[in-house]
């Protein structure tokens, strides 16, 4: 074994299969429906002396298909590991090995498993299935078992591949017919901006916990919620942060809180949150005109010291300006730290509702589908 073998046995085995699994997986979990099936050997290949890089990088193979099967678990995507069973009739085992070409797995016992695994009807994860189990070996190998004198290669399919086998025979009877592979669509009729919403009843386990979330923490799931929801940890982990800026929850005032959100939303050209905190300005009290100043960007005041903070520390971060001096100073004096960075934290989080918002294109007043 030289390094750089071992290198090109890493490269096919281990660093192909991820860069593959990478491409393919965020389409298949979006879609909710994928299906990953990676090609192993029989342990008795896997550790065959003299061939140190072969089986290792196997190995390693089953197990990370092991784990991106648990990682993917509840998300419609499986990952399965097939093994032939055997050693098969290809070109990886030279002519002056001396097998009988005939008694050798033939490459044809994996369309049948491998059809099934990429089907509709395989709701199989993170399993080892060998390709054999079908019937498929040659005539004078299945004589030599049934007679009970082993073949020469029957040293070669252990344990886990008789179990694999078993378990694949019985999975309703469906495992011999060849299927076609489906696509599972998305939903493709926009119902929020240009964004298909999940029914409920569709959504994975996982987005299905996080709109759950969602609605117990903020009372509804609204806005950019219905967006956010599609992914389930980013949506768990916006609900409380969306719940610290509720009435009464933080230290803004309402109209310190709209005031600061006018400014950001305006800054993003977002239509649907823009109209909706123009009216929320004025429910909470704020002069219509200086609602329209705060949208539109021109200069407004406020007798309110707080207010006026509040104002023109959004206006200096919204426009990317330096603060100076004197507003920290004023900053500390009306609001403290914690007013400070409420503030702060509030202007980013509605940078995040914005710019959702906007990239989805999503119209002022848009309602959405009913959940």
């Amino acid at each position: 074994m030289t390094p750089e073998l071992w290198k090109l046995f890493v490269a096919v085995h281990n660093n192909a299969p991820m860069a593959l699994s990478r491409a393919v997986v965020h389409d298949m979990m979006r879609q909710k429906w994928g299906r990953i099936v990676n090609i192993t050997t029989s342990l008795g290949t896997m550790i065959r002396e003299g061939s140190p890089t072969y089986g290792p990088s196997k190995a390693a193979l089953e197990a990370f298909s092991a784990i991106m099967a648990k990682d993917l678990a509840g998300t419609g995507v499986t990952v399965n590991v097939l093994v032939p069973g055997g050693v098969t009739n290809t070109g990886m085992v030279p002519l002056e090995a001396g097998y009988d070409r005939a008694e050798m797995i033939q490459p044809a016992v994996m369309a049948p498993p491998l059809n099934w695994l990429v089907s509709d009807s395989n709701r199989r994860d993170g399993a080892t299935l060998s390709g054999s189990a079908l019937g498929f070996e040659p005539a004078a190998r299945r004589s030599r078992r049934k007679s009970g004198r082993p073949g020469r290669l029957d040293r070669y399919r252990d344990n886990a591949d008789r179990a694999a086998a078993a378990k694949l025979a019985t999975c309703g009877g469906e495992d011999a017919s060849i299927h076609t592979a489906r696509k599972h669509e998305m939903p493709d009729t926009p119902t929020f901006g240009r964004y298909a919403e999940i029914p409920y009843d569709q959504m994975t386990p996982e987005q299905q916990e996080g709109y759950r979330v969602l609605k117990e923490v903020r009372g509804q799931v609204g806005g950019p919620s219905k967006i956010w929801v599609h992914n389930p940890k980013l949506a768990k982990a916006a609900a409380p942060l969306g719940a610290h800026f509720h009435p009464g929850h933080y230290s803004l005032t309402e109209r310190e809180r709209e005031i600061a959100v006018c400014i950001i939303n305006s800054k993003w050209h977002s239509a649907y949150p823009t109209s909706a905190h123009e009216r929320r300005g004025k429910e909470v009290g704020l002069p219509a005109d200086k609602v329209e100043a705060l949208l539109s960007g021109l200069p407004t005041s406020s007798s309110d010291e707080r207010e006026q903070v509040v104002y023109e520390i959004a206006t200096a971060l919204t426009h990317s300006r330096w603060v100076p001096k004197g507003l920290y100073d004023r900053a500390v004096k009306a609001l403290g730290h914690v007013g400070i960075t409420d503030a702060i934290t509030l202007m980013g989080y509605y940078t995040s509702v914005s710019m959702t918002l906007a990239f989805y294109d999503v119209p002022a007043g848009a309602s959405g589908m009913a959940r």
